[in-house]
């Protein structure tokens, strides 16, 4: 086959690039010289389980092609020598909690996670899913993602079980959150103790806030947020039916995010009146997305003198008092606007 061996190592590359692992698969076993050229494409991403009736990856073949592995998940519980794997170009790893566990095998997996963050400082990017609860003592990882990581970039916490960690805890948690650029948090309402005004957020660029709890402290998270003075983007969740509309106007009048381009905001019960101020201080927004139920041409004229300009992506469907001949003025005047969601246009105005 001379004129596939003839083919740039590059254009195969790309060629590699657009194969799902069912095609890779295939072509690999077409001749040796693909074999070589397109086996660590099945390696790039790991998904580790136990499972019933399929086996698990053997442990002696996961570690001949560590070195191909870029994005590992973990699954529930694995046996221990799986976590002492050094993956040396590891950039990515998602865990998940395993669905029903004892006390034990929570400390034991906690314990495991750890342990593997700490044999591949490459990791990047951290995603932490936990749908059935964590143990109540997780120092030992989040001391790992707080000190064993060169370059952390995302971590992404997430799941009905991710409740409100211990005083102690709580401190490791927001060391291991100070350390990443970007953060997605959902979970139970972290803020109880003020641990994390020990900590300092200026690496922190992009952040998201869910919480669920109805009795989260709303003005503990926005005294929080304003020490991110680094913040591009916000986007904040919250079950509560109060935002401190007052409080974040005065931050954004201070130019508390003078970076800040991405802002998403829930639940905001003020009137048009405040709306509209918080709209005028905020910086010019390239996505921005709002629930207000009192949005209404206070809001609209602020919103058009001061980011019609910049929007690259705009949605106000759960706002009552964004009206059709607004959204058609949006589409008419936004000429950067890719993303737009409105209630409706209604066919008159068209």
């Amino acid at each position: 086959m001379p004129i596939l061996f003839d083919i740039p190592e590059e254009v195969l590359d790309l060629i590699g690039d657009l194969l799902d692992n069912r095609e890779v698969a295939n072509i690999v076993l077409t001749c040796k010289h693909l074999l070589r050229r397109f086996s660590p494409l099945l390696w790039k991403s790991v998904i580790l389980q136990v499972r019933p009736q399929k086996q698990l990856i053997p442990i002696d073949q996961l570690q001949a092609r560590a070195q191909w592995v870029h994005s590992l998940q973990c699954r529930g519980s694995l046996p221990f020598e799986y976590y002492n794997v050094v993956f040396p170009t590891l950039s990515e790893l998602t865990l998940e909690s395993s669905p029903t566990r004892t006390n034990c095998n929570r400390t034991a997996q906690e314990y495991n996670w750890a342990c593997l963050v700490r044999h591949n400082p490459t990791i990047k990017h951290v995603s932490l899913h936990c749908p059935n609860g964590l143990n109540r003592d997780t120092s030992e990882f989040w001391v790992a993602l707080s000190t064993s990581l060169y370059n952390p970039k995302r971590l992404k916490v997430s799941g009905s079980g991710v409740h409100s960690f211990s005083t102690s805890d709580q401190e490791l948690f927001w060391r291991a959150v100070s350390k990443f650029q970007e953060v997605d948090y959902g979970g139970s309402d972290q803020m109880g103790g003020g641990r994390h005004n020990r900590v300092d957020f200026r690496r922190l660029a992009r952040l998201s806030y869910m919480s669920k709890d109805w009795l989260g402290n709303l003005y503990a998270q926005l005294s929080w947020f304003s020490r991110c003075h680094a913040l591009t983007r916000l986007r904040w969740s919250h079950p509560s039916g109060y935002f401190p509309c007052d409080d974040f106007i005065e931050l954004l009048k201070q130019a508390t995010w003078p970076l800040l381009d991405d802002l998403a905001l829930e639940r905001v019960m003020h009137g048009d009146e405040d709306i509209a101020v918080a709209i005028r201080f905020m910086p010019p927004m390239k996505q921005f997305s709002l629930q207000a139920w009192s949005f209404g041409p206070l809001s609209f004229d602020d919103l058009r003198m001061r980011h019609f300009g910049t929007l690259r992506s705009l949605f106000l469907a759960s706002c009552e008092g964004f009206t059709s001949r607004m959204a058609l003025e949006v589409l008419q005047n936004c000429s950067l606007l890719e993303v737009f969601g409105a209630r409706n246009i209604a066919v008159v105005d068209l």
